[in-house]
């Protein structure tokens, strides 16, 4: 790991940097600062490795990784693999993801695969490590050749007993001669099998894409997003469908999550209903995609969909409720619009749970990043907490955000709350108009939430439920630093038990910590966003459409 050293802007102290982070902190005065603040022209070419874009596929690298990491030590090898394969999408010089890639194939080092394409990733790994990093390598991979050894030996013993065995037999049988021949021969072609296998096993072979399949009607999309055999695919959307009324089963559930591809080409899916396939879900992820993990989803169009949430019964388990997916890990979801008559909502549903929604995504966790989104979609929610305390949020794009990044997003949704607590007295509801909440491993968790805009409304009530309104969203760590995050401030925008909220009474506002800017209705706001929605097409409203 290497260091360089940097200049304090502040007090001209020396700071030490770990190049895998981002940012500096200064040993005498304590002032932090991102490192493309610190660096001067003659850094230009390492200031490159700290890109926005470098950062982000660097952090959601070392996410896969570690994913793959937790997967091997449960045993569950195949998952282990499409992490670590994530891995070296995302940073194709790191070479824990091949040397993962080889643990997950031979199962920890345990088996040896019929098929040699591990041997591809073992070469990669050696090729990119250096120093210890490379020893290290080299350790690991050696535990294959003595596995091969053990095996090559335990064959050996065999193949002597088995000889010794037909020798015998044969000789009782009085034909010592012919089975001489054909030990001979055996013995022979054995040796070539060794040969010839010896010589192919160092040939690096491409690793073989996922399967792919098109879809462009109802019956061929229910018929995907009901077999786990597709939770891998490669799926394309060939043309607009419209479902007429039926309902879709969400791809991806709590045990087996959605690690495939979803490219909509910018088609649209319309007029359908979303229903997990049977109670024994619980209703735990719901959405076009209930549960998504190291999978890709983008240009796609959803119009008039409709999740419509039924009691459930108190089992304890939390609730990820999006209209394109519930529970998001690792997941890119990119040039998605949801139009204004999308709806999720209830008819009076227990609440004793942990209760999670947005407009787009439930959940965002595990470095997911969000962008390029135009979400209007109707979120409305009577809920009823009954029996214990549970922790609810709600937001315009994405209810809960964990170390993710949702930017480039243009919110006009609505929702509306009548919550109701009987037995908790400290339970709360955290809601803001793109993310209801958003927890991040850095001090300043708004920096993952940039260039937003939200315009719609947020009426909220509430019976003994603490309620906490944001107009973009509530955090742990406020930034003190604006982010270009915007919302359109009007009269009825945020109500709050029946009380028009005024701009000091937002979170966003509270304590001095004004993270985005405003605009009233009567402003030109549309120029400040021409740059950032360049490709959008802008009404009076600010409700861009997918180009």
């Amino acid at each position: 790991m290497s260091y360089i050293t940097l200049k304090c802007k502040n007090c001209g102290s020396n700071m030490s940097l770990n190049t895998e982070s981002h940012s500096a902190t200064c040993i005498h005065c304590g002032s932090t600062f991102l490192i493309a603040e610190l660096l001067d022209e003659k850094d230009a070419l390492f200031a490159e490795k700290f890109t926005p874009q470098n950062i982000e596929q660097k952090m959601m690298s070392q996410s896969a990784l570690k994913q793959g990491e937790t997967y091997l030590f449960q045993g569950e090898y195949d998952k282990a693999e499409i992490a670590f394969k994530r891995a070296i999408e995302l940073e194709e010089e790191n070479y824990r993801g091949y040397l993962g890639v080889v643990k997950a194939k031979t199962h920890n080092l345990n088996i040896i695969p019929e098929n040699d394409d591990y041997l591809q990733y073992a070469n990669y790994a050696l090729s990119l490590a250096v120093g210890d990093d490379l020893v290290l390598v080299k350790s690991e991979l050696s535990k294959i050749n003595l596995l091969k050894n053990e095996i090559n030996n335990s064959k050996k013993q065999k193949q002597k007993k088995l000889k010794e065995d037909e020798t015998l037999r044969l000789k009782k049988q009085g034909i010592w001669k012919i089975s001489s021949i054909i030990a001979g021969f055996i013995v022979a072609m054995f040796a070539i099998f060794i040969l010839v296998s010896s010589v192919f096993s160092k040939v690096i072979f491409d690793n073989q894409s996922g399967k792919t399949i098109n879809v462009d009607s109802y019956e061929t999309l229910q018929k995907v997003f009901s077999h786990q055999k597709y939770l891998n695919y490669e799926i394309n959307l060939t043309s607009d469908i419209d479902c007429n009324g039926k309902t879709i089963t969400p791809l991806g559930n709590s045990s087996n999550a959605f690690s495939g591809s979803f490219n909509g080409n910018k088609h649209k899916l319309s007029n359908f209903s979303i229903s997990p396939s049977s109670e024994s879900d619980n209703y735990s992820y719901v959405g076009l995609f209930g549960h998504t993990l190291l999978a890709k989803i983008n240009n796609l169009i959803l119009d008039n969909v409709q999740i419509n949430i039924p009691t459930t019964s108190n089992d304890g388990s939390s609730r990820f409720i999006g209209l394109l997916i519930g529970k998001a890990e690792s997941t890119t979801v990119n040039n998605i619009e949801i139009k204004d008559n999308c709806y999720i909502y209830n008819s009076t549903n227990s609440a004793d749970h942990n209760f999670v929604s947005g407009g787009l995504i439930g959940y965002a966790s595990s470095s997911s990043k969000i962008s390029n989104i135009s979400c209007h979609a109707t979120l409305d929610f009577t809920l009823i907490q009954t029996n214990s305390y549970a922790e609810l949020y709600f937001g315009g794009v994405v209810g809960y955000s964990s170390n993710s990044i949702i930017e480039k997003t243009c919110s006009n949704s609505n929702i509306s709350l009548n919550l109701n607590n009987s037995f908790h007295t400290e339970s709360e509801a955290q809601i803001g108009g793109i993310a209801g909440y958003i927890k991040n491993s850095s001090t300043n968790d708004f920096k993952c939430i940039k260039n937003n805009f939200f315009s719609g409304s947020i009426n909220a009530k509430s019976n003994n439920v603490n309620l906490l309104i944001s107009s973009i969203s509530n955090c742990l760590n406020k930034a003190t630093t604006s982010h270009e995050n915007y919302f359109l401030f009007t009269p009825k925008s945020f109500i709050k038990n029946d009380t028009e909220l005024t701009l000091v009474d937002l979170e966003d506002y509270k304590n001095n910590y004004i993270f985005s800017s405003y605009r009233m209705s009567n402003d030109s706001y549309m120029y400040n966003f021409t740059p950032v929605f360049a490709n959008w097409q802008n009404s009076s409203t600010f409700t861009p459409s997918l180009v």
